[in-house]
């Protein structure tokens, strides 16, 4: 949920512009409301296969640790998982791979709704 409010915030919430310059209020909302459903489809899909599904295998090891230390050793291992698919707020200027998976998934679904991102 934090990393789609981020999004909206910092991009769809507030455009740079619009090409019609005569658009209505009413327009403009309807335009970003069609974006945002464009883009959380994209991105709940992007979530469930690259960040859930190719996952799976690591939480898997993580939990299969027991005796003694297993807690922090799970811990450990599941703030690495963490840490290598979500990006923190202040990690979206980076060149991280889901950064950038993430920018494209924002970049097709603005397309998708008629509207030009700026690179």
């Amino acid at each position: 949920m934090m990393l789609r409010e981020n999004l909206f915030t910092s991009i769809l919430d507030q455009p740079i512009g619009w090409t019609a310059s005569n658009a209505s209020d009413e327009m403009k909302q309807a335009s970003i409301d069609h974006i945002a459903v464009n883009f959380n489809k994209a991105l709940q899909q992007y979530i469930t296969t690259t960040m859930w599904s190719k996952q799976m295998l690591q939480w898997k090891d993580a939990f299969h640790h027991s005796g003694t230390g297993s807690t922090k050793l799970r811990a450990r291992e599941m703030q690495l998982i963490y840490k290598r698919t979500i990006p923190e707020p202040y990690e979206f200027h980076s060149n991280s791979s889901t950064v950038l998976d993430i920018y494209k998934i924002l970049k097709t679904s603005i397309e998708k709704s008629g509207g030009k991102m700026q690179d």
